[in-house]
């Protein structure tokens, strides 16, 4: 990280405390239980410092995702918890997060938050359309969710704030 300028990090807990030089119990790509136990104050505090030390926007996404670039923080509410049994979520939050960059290069904030309202919404759609007929239907009705995805469907679902 000291030698490549790093536009946005995304992780879960466990991932992002570990780039912060924070004591991490990580299980491969999934957060660790010791990690996750106080996810919205812990995730907020690292991901503001680690944002304001590496001049970048931190996004650390988990059962309330956090997104801070090192002046404000936003939460995001939106999800289900069946997603952490699906593997893959955390890369296809990556990508929405690129693609709605690439797509927003000059507002990385709202673009990254953006994104990960989708993942969320997605996940809660897929959830209710899917959910109960197990991952593999629940994988391609995330799929489907995120392909459907409008302005309209994220302003009526969206649960996100600053604080």
């Amino acid at each position: 990280m000291e030698k490549v300028k790093i536009n946005i990090l995304r992780g879960n807990i466990s991932e992002i405390r570990y780039i912060a030089g924070l004591s991490s119990n990580t299980k491969g790509v999934d957060a660790s239980e010791n990690d996750k136990s106080n996810p919205s104050k812990e995730a907020a505090g690292i991901a503001y410092s680690l944002a304001k030390k590496q001049k970048c926007i931190v996004a650390i996404t988990g059962a309330i995702d956090v997104i801070s670039d090192g002046t404000r923080t936003f939460y995001i509410e939106n999800g289900h918890p069946a997603l952490s049994n699906i593997t893959g979520t955390g890369c296809m939050c990556s990508s929405l997060v690129g693609s709605f960059n690439g797509a927003a290069p000059d507002s990385p904030l709202q673009a990254t938050v953006a994104a990960l309202l989708c993942m969320g919404i997605a996940g809660e759609i897929a959830y209710e359309k899917a959910g109960k007929l197990g991952n593999g239907n629940f994988r391609s009705a995330i799929i489907d969710a995120i392909s459907n995805m409008n302005t309209n469907i994220l302003l009526e679902r969206s649960r996100f704030y600053e604080k």
